[in-house]
C-alpha cells in the first residue's frame, strides 16, 4: 500500500516550517483547534493569467511553463471539522492560532519514495544553495539571506514570536512569509 497517516499536535503558537513533498499528496482534517495554513500553488496562477490575458491555446501554455513557474499564495483560516488538501510539490506552511493547540490528522498517497523538503528550519534546502543563487533568489546580499537561514536550531516545529516589536519587525522584513520569496505572491 503506497500510503501514509500521520497525526500533528501543533502548540498554540507554533508554525510548522514551510515545506512540500516530493510524491505525496495529503487530505488533512482538523481534528481540534484552530490556525491557519499557508500554501504556494502554480495551478491557480497559471489560470488567472489565463483568464487575464485571454490565453487558453496549448502553445501559449508550454511557452508559459518553459519561462518558469509562478506561484499564487492561498491563505485559509483552519477550524475544527475543517478539510484540506496538500497536493505534492506545493510548498505549505500551517500556524496554530495562540489560543490553543491545533491538531490534525493526515492521509497521505502516493507515500513510496517520497521526499520531504524544508524550506525553513534547521533542515532547510537553502542552505545548500550557493551564495550567488540566494542572492538571486531573494534580491538581498547572499550574508543576510544566510544568516536568517543559517539561525534556526530547531527542525520541524517552531514558536511564533510575539513581541509587538518583533510582530512589526516581521511585517516589514523582506522575508516576513516564506512564500513570498522567489514568487510566490
Amino acid at each position: 500500500m503506497d500510503v501514509h497517516v500521520s497525526w500533528t499536535d501543533l502548540e498554540q503558537g507554533s508554525i510548522f516550517v514551510p515545506h512540500y513533498n516530493s510524491r505525496t499528496t495529503v487530505l488533512c482534517m482538523v481534528v481540534e483547534g484552530e490556525g491557519e495554513v499557508e500554501m504556494a500553488c502554480p495551478h491557480l496562477s497559471r489560470q488567472r493569467r489565463q483568464r487575464e490575458w485571454g490565453q487558453e491555446e496549448e502553445e501559449e501554455e508550454e511557452m508559459q511553463t518553459s519561462t518558469g513557474s509562478r506561484y499564487q499564495k492561498v491563505t485559509a483560516r483552519l477550524s475544527q471539522g475543517d478539510v484540506f488538501i496538500i497536493p505534492a510539490g506545493h510548498p505549505i506552511s500551517i500556524v496554530a492560532s495562540g489560543n490553543r493547540n491545533l491538531k490534525m490528522v493526515g492521509f497521505g498517497v502516493n507515500a513510496k519514495n517520497n521526499e520531504r523538503y524544508f524550506l525553513a528550519g534547521k533542515d532547510n534546502m537553502i542552505k545548500q544553495l550557493e551564495r550567488e543563487a540566494k542572492e538571486l533568489a531573494f534580491n538581498m546580499p547572499g550574508r543576510e539571506v544566510e544568516q536568517i537561514f543559517n539561525q534556526p536550531r530547531l527542525s520541524f516545529f517552531v514558536p511564533q514570536e510575539r513581541s509587538q516589536e518583533e510582530e512589526g519587525h516581521r511585517r516589514s522584513h523582506p522575508l516576513n512569509s516564506i512564500l513570498n520569496l522567489a514568487g510566490f505572491a
